[in-house]
């Protein structure tokens, strides 16, 4: 079932930042956002305790802002970042339709896509190091899910053993 509501805004942005020897330095994404969810996503995908949110009221507002699917925003280009998405995110098909087109795909099949654009490196199960790729599964013709970082053509999200590693190493 889907349908469209705009709570996600307040009529705030958000911009990510952090402390350095007495001044406040934007962290990655220059611009605002438009989205408290969003840039908090951003900040736990980071894995630092130093990122916080500077907010300010927005300019421009975003009015119409998600759809939702089985009671999951789908996010629109007003809303995409691709540092938020956590794996069973919906993304609107349009988005990566367009990254596809600044990128040849890794791979491109009727059920799933990957970004041609390598995210990192990991060992697969024979301890080779392979590069793995953003992926989305095609849900229907409006909507794309957000599989996770993967090897090229396979289905297996690889950055939950890295946010394994990376939490134990705390």
């Amino acid at each position: 079932m889907i349908n469209t509501t705009n709570n996600e805004t307040d009529n705030k942005e958000y911009r990510i930042m952090y402390d350095y020897n007495g001044h406040s330095i934007t962290a990655g994404q220059t611009g605002w956002i438009p989205s408290k969810l969003i840039a908090s996503k951003i900040i736990e995908q980071r894995y630092s305790e130093k990122l916080y949110l500077q907010e300010r009221i927005a300019e421009n507002p975003v009015s119409e802002i998600l759809r939702y699917l089985n009671d999951k925003p789908v996010y629109s280009e007003d809303l995409f970042y691709i540092e938020a998405l956590c794996v069973g995110d919906y993304v609107e098909s349009s988005i990566i339709n367009d990254l596809l087109n600044c990128l040849p795909p890794a791979c491109m099949r009727s059920d799933c896509s990957q970004l041609g654009e390598v995210v990192f490196h990991t060992e697969d199960k024979n301890g080779k190091h392979r590069p793995v790729y953003h992926t989305f599964a095609y849900v229907d013709e409006d909507t794309c899910k957000y599989i996770g970082c993967c090897f090229r053509g396979e289905y297996d999200n690889m950055r939950k053993c890295l946010e394994t590693d990376n939490k134990d190493k705390r």
